[in-house]
């Protein structure tokens, strides 16, 4: 009967460490979000960095690829402010302009956000880009996505005068209205915008601002996904010039209400993917970029 006894307490065990990773494995993101901001216009891997040099759109379009043949249709691509010019120094020659909207093109972002200097850079070329991407105007403007069944809501942020300058009250008020109509008919709300460190830590400031994630770009250090208001939002920032991918696993929609919503490794994952000579480059955009 003793044998007997620890025969099945093994066979329990056996049963319990075969079906352990078949569970884990099961629990699939909601939504995954690839992000990028403030490439300046690299394109390229890191010029002077040798051959450990990170970066380029040619190895962010492998990344983009393996993601949605990993997730399906559970994946969004969004781009912030400053992906084609810098915000110290001026733009390339106007002749880079015409690639780089081709490459982007063919990186299929869901939705891309230009800041005015972009736009005014760009100029016909803007429409080579397709409707997914937006210029920033004086009001917030909204996008509903859908993926996944979820309804995704996008407050895009309406331009503020200089990125060093904090966007005003009458701003910070206007895209805090919009958050709370995206709230009253999307799943999760999300802010995408270029005002900078300091003009996101004045929105953030904000009680009664109604927003999942936001979605930063602009002037300011920082890179990965953070809690911010107690955890109830996500504070998104990209690497600068282009190094590095960052995504975000969703695997279940943060509570609506005041209390802390997010808790990293039990509704949310993130993960900095560096762009470096691991990462295959597509052959599709090296060859546009090779025109450049």
């Amino acid at each position: 009967m003793r044998r007997f006894s620890l025969l099945l307490g093994l066979l329990a065990w056996a049963l319990c460490c075969a079906l352990a990773p078949v569970a884990e494995a099961a629990q699939e993101p909601l939504l995954t979000l690839l992000y990028t901001a403030n490439s300046e216009g690299n394109y390229r891997p890191c010029a002077v960095c040798g051959a450990q040099a990170q970066g380029g759109l040619a190895r962010r379009s492998t990344v983009f690829d393996q993601a949605r043949s990993q997730a399906g249709g559970r994946t969004l691509a969004i781009a912030g402010g400053y992906e084609f010019v810098p915000f110290r120094q001026p733009p390339a020659a106007k002749d880079v302009a015409s690639g780089l909207v081709k490459a982007y093109s063919s990186l299929h972002y869901d939705l891309g956000l230009l800041t005015q200097k972009e736009g005014d850079w760009l100029r016909d070329g803007v429409g080579g880009l397709g409707a997914a991407w937006v210029q920033a105007g004086e009001e917030p403007q909204q996008r509903v996505l859908t993926v996944g069944g979820l309804k995704v809501g996008v407050v895009v942020f309406p331009a503020s005068p200089t990125p060093y300058e904090v966007p005003s009250d009458a701003l910070i008020e206007a895209v805090v209205a919009s958050s709370a109509l995206m709230r009253a008919q999307c799943d999760l709300v999300v802010g995408l915008g270029a005002w900078g460190r300091k003009g996101e830590e004045k929105l953030l400031s904000v009680q009664e601002l109604d927003m999942d994630v936001l979605l930063g770009s602009g002037p300011g250090i920082g890179a990965g996904a953070r809690m911010v208001r107690e955890g109830r939002s996500l504070l998104l920032r990209s690497e600068f010039q282009g190094r590095s991918v960052l995504r975000l696993d969703i695997f279940e929609l943060p509570i609506g209400n005041t209390e802390q919503r997010w808790s990293k490794g039990v509704n949310y994952l993130e993960e900095i993917i560096v762009l470096d000579p691991n990462v295959s480059s597509d052959p599709r955009i090296t060859d546009i970029l090779a025109w450049i």
